[in-house]
């Protein structure tokens, strides 16, 4: 009797969903571009950050941001919804409002950073200890943050700090290349480290993937479109 022939056609595979988590949070900056650590091709998860205009950041407007994505998007039942603000000097009332929605849906949440986000940064790299205010988080941190054309290739670095012991203003400063990644350029590297070393500051957060299109909207090309140079970053938030 004759053998039947050998099938090697191999069993279909089956992608493995990734947990969503929507946020909605205060800052236009920090935040988002802490959440967008997660978004890793190796990652189980998956986190959007909502954004939202620079004039609403509010409890109640952040909440808002969130109930508006809610109605246009389904969630599935394993994914989860977070309002993300900062104590501040919001009230009570103002916060109760937010607490009451995560409250009525076991996959909704609600978590209160105090005194602001920049604290949670910071317990990533030392205990926090003597911070009693907004302010002096901010002049114990230093954020390092790399956008480029793509998720590899760094054009673009930009350092925040709070400048000096006792001062009380943020300075920003940028590094960029339209033609070379300069993640690991000797000379702009020891211009950090300069930049860096006027500031009397014990922790540095530094993130390591590149964030985001370089080019900033409203400036480098219209508000409401993408960014024709960086075609990687179109509709990636």
């Amino acid at each position: 009797m004759p053998k039947k022939p050998r099938t090697f056609q191999r069993p279909l595979g089956e992608r493995r969903y990734k947990k969503l988590f929507v946020v909605s949070v205060e800052g236009s900056k920090t935040e988002p571009q802490y959440f967008a650590i997660f978004n890793q091709p190796q990652s189980i998860v998956l986190v959007k950050c909502l954004k939202r205009p620079s004039t609403e950041s509010s409890p109640i407007q952040v909440l808002k941001k969130m109930q508006g994505y809610l109605r246009k998007e389904s969630l599935r039942k394993t994914d989860e919804a977070w309002i993300v603000v900062d104590k501040d000097d919001w009230t009570e009332d103002q916060l109760r409002e937010l607490l009451q929605w995560a409250e009525k849906n076991e996959n909704h949440g609600f978590a209160l950073s105090n005194p602001n986000f920049e604290y949670w940064l910071l317990l990533h790299f030392e205990d926090g200890k003597g911070i009693a205010s907004s302010q002096e988080c901010l002049m114990r941190l230093k954020t390092i943050a790399y956008y480029g054309p793509d998720d590899i290739t760094v054009t673009k670095v930009i350092v925040g700090i709070t400048v000096g012991a006792g001062e009380n203003f943020i300075d920003t400063k940028k590094w960029s290349s339209e033609s070379k990644d300069i993640k690991n350029d000797n000379q702009i590297l020891g211009e950090i480290s300069a930049y860096l070393n006027l500031s009397k500051v014990d922790s540095v957060a530094r993130i390591e993937r590149v964030l985001g299109c370089p080019h900033e909207s409203g400036i480098d090309y219209p508000d409401g479109t993408t960014c024709q140079a960086c075609p990687f970053w179109a509709n990636k938030d």
